[in-house]
């Protein structure tokens, strides 16, 4: 450090590499390079030699904060009511509570009611909550699940995941649980603080990056997202429910206990009249990964998906291009949760159903007086910690 030329400058300005060498100016040599891989990841690498006694060291740096939600919905192209043909083509909605937000345009309805108290009117749209043609400065952070450390469809996987038919059932353990429909009636409780056999697990889920392999460069997949890995562990937060196939819900899905919980699916998910209910105080995340047409519908019908007052703790994430339906149900249930979609179409046709939370999608229409109630900013959908890694050194 004391032979290094201190007038020595490198900055990024918009380049994703600084690059500085002869930086000593004195006998050896050290090249510097920093590599910006997205705006919260950075890998610094310093290769050096002194007196015949070369030298690498690796850094790898992640920083960021909460990422919370402070819209109602939130489009990465534009807002409409989705309509074909030379129609009215402006949102139709019967109460929006919260910004609404588009990187292109928004077909705004004229305000209604808008300087009253939205709990006592039966329209309400405040035009003044409208931000079309906003740049893309709304940074959310979209976790993604890379498949590492967990594929119990493999059968050389070592965990040897029970495999069972939905159906009215108790699960006390990470489990394979194979598509179909769970009938109307029929109740599937996870226990998530149940005792563990030997044999069975729980996971942890690591950090972004993590899962890399720290003496390696991130690949060109990698570079840009925020990926996360699961570990099996015996005394981690989080049990994993596997849904293999296509799954219909008509019956009710209740988390029991004080741990997280995570579906991974790889087909359809439908809660076509069925429920959700989460009883204890851990957070319950989707994961859509299925192909392209592999859909996500919100159908609510004899109770609520979700929990009132507790929206920030059901979080459905939605990979690749499919469509997210909130169909116009008649039964008058409501959905407590935050959707993230960003490449898919957000149909909203929830008349009689009114979503508490948050949606962003690449595209969003709202038709048959949608009702959103933005929270109010509480969902995280992760936090990143400020951290510092040395991950390689020779």
């Amino acid at each position: 450090m004391l032979a290094m030329d201190l007038g020595k400058t490198v900055n990024f300005e918009n380049a994703p590499v600084a690059h500085a060498d002869n930086v000593l100016d004195t006998n050896g040599e050290v090249d510097v390079q920093v590599t910006r891989i997205d705006l919260l990841n950075y890998w610094i690498e310093s290769t050096g030699n002194y007196d015949g006694v070369e030298s690498v060291v690796r850094i790898k740096m992640i920083y960021g904060v909460e990422s919370k939600i402070d819209y109602a919905a939130y489009s990465d192209s534009t807002m409409d009511d989705g309509k074909p043909g030379g129609g009215n083509s402006d949102l139709e909605v019967k109460k929006i509570v919260g910004p609404v937000v588009a990187r292109t345009t928004i077909a705004a309805p004229d305000s209604v009611n808008a300087d009253q108290d939205p709990d006592t009117v039966t329209q309400y749209f405040d035009a003044d909550e409208v931000y079309p043609d906003t740049p893309k400065t709304i940074d959310i952070y979209f976790p993604t699940f890379d498949g590492t450390g967990v594929d119990p469809l493999d059968s050389s996987d070592p965990l040897a995941f029970s495999e069972i038919a939905i159906a009215n059932m108790d699960i006390e353990e990470s489990m394979i649980v194979n598509g179909g429909t769970l009938k109307n009636g029929d109740i599937m409780t996870i226990y998530t603080e149940a005792v563990l056999d030997a044999g069975e697990t729980r996971f942890i889920k690591n950090d972004p990056w993590l899962a890399n392999d720290g003496g390696s460069d991130p690949t060109d997949d990698e570079l840009g997202d925020a990926y996360f890995s699961l570990l099996a562990d015996a005394n981690g937060d989080w049990t994993v429910i596997y849904l293999d196939s296509d799954t219909i819900i008509k019956g009710d899905i209740i988390i029991e206990g004080d741990s997280n919980v995570m579906f991974i699916c790889l087909g359809e998910l439908d809660f076509d009249g069925g429920s959700f209910s989460n009883n204890g105080t851990g957070k319950v995340e989707f994961y859509m990964m299925g192909g392209n047409g592999d859909d996500l519908t919100f159908d609510p019908g004899s109770g609520n998906i979700g929990d009132p007052d507790a929206s920030e703790r059901l979080l459905f994430y939605v990979q690749g291009p499919k469509t997210v339906f909130f169909a116009n149900g008649a039964n008058g249930q409501d959905v407590y949760a935050y959707v993230f979609a960003p490449e898919s179409l957000i149909d909203m046709q929830n008349g009689q159903t009114t979503l508490y939370g948050s949606v962003y999608g690449q595209e969003v229409h709202m038709s048959s007086n949608v009702s959103i109630e933005y929270q109010g900013g509480d969902a995280v959908t992760e936090t990143l910690y400020y951290t510092m890694q040395i991950d390689y050194w020779e």
